[in-house]
């Protein structure tokens, strides 16, 4: 098994927030997770993979991914295919004094109507309110056409072409947030 491709921004707490793609399956799945100093994961989002034989995939097919240095920050590229669709995808990370996020930005060059296009997640959050914060999914303010439903950030079509013959883009944020859950501070 190959080793992982990481991507981590340190939060202000001094915490960090790591994106981990490995292989499986002839594609890439990958993990977003917040850790504290000593290792313990505090919150956790993983995409969802059903099988590599789907046309639709729950998330994007990526089959090639590499790390390049774009315009000196570390980014991840990669390509992919299902069915009669071809997918594309940049990762990379965002800090500033308003937001830790890893940034996920997705097109998918289709021939037919989507059944379903979208990145999904399965969320493992420790419940304890000593935790003060945990991961969300946000909209890319870059991508209006994006919408959210539950942990999943979906591409919504304001009008799908007669064809279906189109490129889709969406593009959204997984954040290190306040918990809803914790009392005080």
């Amino acid at each position: 098994m190959s080793e992982p491709l990481l991507l981590s921004v340190c939060h202000f707490d001094g915490n960090l927030l790591v994106v981990s793609y490995h292989k499986q399956e002839g594609r890439y799945r990958h993990v977003v997770q917040y850790v504290d100093r000593i290792g313990s994961v505090l919150s956790s989002m993983s995409d969802v993979f059903a099988s590599a034989d789907e046309d639709w995939p729950a998330s994007p097919p990526i089959q090639q991914l590499s790390q390049e240095r774009i315009e000196g920050s570390e980014t991840l590229l990669g390509v992919g295919q299902a069915g009669k669709s071809h997918w594309s995808i940049s990762v990379e990370t965002i800090n500033d004094p308003s937001r830790c996020a890893i940034r996920f930005d997705i097109a998918c060059r289709t021939k037919m109507r989507p059944q379903f296009l979208g990145s999904s997640y399965e969320r493992t959050d420790s419940t304890s309110d000593s935790i003060p914060y945990r991961l969300q999914l946000i909209v890319d303010p870059q991508s209006p056409e994006t919408t959210l439903t539950g942990d999943q950030a979906n591409c919504s079509f304001k009008s799908t072409p007669a064809s279906g013959k189109a490129t889709y883009r969406w593009a959204y944020q997984i954040a290190v947030m306040k918990a809803y859950w914790h009392r005080g501070r």
